[in-house]
């Protein structure tokens, strides 16, 4: 399986299908993976597409998410041993 290019994702969340929110979820969504080498240089990069995707000729309204955050602050809310009994 290769990997999908920047412009590749553009082309999808610009297109007519992928912006059908009739379908059987209620909003549609897309993940895409990339190297953590390629961390900071893709933060800049979503930056700019986001804002790229937003303007009137396409008008995608996107929200981006970084799961490792999200699960990071997941796991640093967890009580994780504090109902251990020791014998």
């Amino acid at each position: 399986m290769r990997n999908m290019t920047l412009e590749e994702l553009y082309d999808k969340l610009c297109s007519e299908e992928f912006k059908n929110t009739e379908n059987d979820i209620f909003y549609n969504f897309f993940i895409y993976q990339y190297l953590p080498q390629e961390e900071y240089a893709m933060r800049k990069k979503i930056k700019a597409f986001k804002t790229q995707l937003i303007r009137p000729v396409n008008y995608v309204d996107v929200l981006t998410v970084g799961l490792f955050k999200e699960f990071y602050n997941f796991l640093d809310g967890q009580a994780f041993g504090k109902n251990i009994r020791l014998i």
